[in-house]
């Protein structure tokens, strides 16, 4: 029952969206139709490139995550045993503590 909701819930999603791009209401360039994003992905996962840069993608991020703990585990020791340490750098760890993790 539930699955036949999602499922209905949905096909009704691709529809209004077809809808709309067939009505051309926004820019094609801007709002392209399902089938075209569809057609567009089948040829995307055909070429090495996509590939490659999912690769690079990936690596940046764990070399982003490597450099942070390889900076963060001995800072976060240091300033956790030595409490001084942390009295003077303490409020600039503040500043970035409340600035969001997503930038």
């Amino acid at each position: 029952m539930k699955t036949d909701k999602t499922l209905i819930g949905i096909l009704a999603l691709l529809l209004i969206w077809q809808l709309i791009s067939f009505l051309k209401i926004f820019s094609p360039i801007f709002f392209a139709s399902p089938i075209e994003v569809v057609k567009e992905g089948v040829l995307m996962l055909q070429q090495i490139s996509f590939y490659l840069d999912i690769f690079y993608t990936l690596y940046r991020v764990i070399i982003s995550i490597i450099i942070a703990m390889i900076i963060g585990i001995p800072l976060g020791l240091l300033l956790g045993y030595f409490s001084k340490v942390y009295l003077y750098v303490g409020e600039i760890i503040d500043f970035f503590r409340s600035v969001p993790p997503i930038v």
